[in-house]
């Protein structure tokens, strides 16, 4: 059995694929790439559309920075993300010494 956070990620995953077709940018139109905040809103009500809840690209960003640190650690995770310092990394995405309740409120902030 599929968990329900997985699935709502793949099926948000899928939505935005298919919302967003560029070729030279993942967020384009004609070939000119969408604002940081007009990616943010398309995002924000294609998720409420796909999965019932709103989620920011910063959201998935900040997701996706965790889960390479969780998976590949910090340095890997600081490469994909593009940071030019580990310890901006480390700062965000490095949840290993924060109890549950911590790492939610690190997220909420962020988000």
């Amino acid at each position: 059995m599929v968990e329900p956070a997985v699935e709502s990620s793949t099926t948000l995953y899928n939505a935005i694929l298919a919302e967003f077709k560029g070729t030279s940018f993942l967020f384009e139109h004609a070939g000119r790439e969408y604002s940081r905040v007009a990616v943010t809103n398309r995002i924000r009500e294609l998720s409420a559309r796909t999965i019932g809840k709103e989620v920011t690209a910063h959201l998935i960003r900040h997701h996706r920075g965790t889960v390479l640190s969780e998976r590949f650690g910090i340095s890997k995770a600081a490469s994909e993300l593009g940071h030019s310092s580990i310890a901006t990394t480390k700062a965000f995405y490095d949840h290993s010494k924060l109890s549950d309740a911590e790492y939610l409120q690190s997220v909420e902030r962020t988000s």
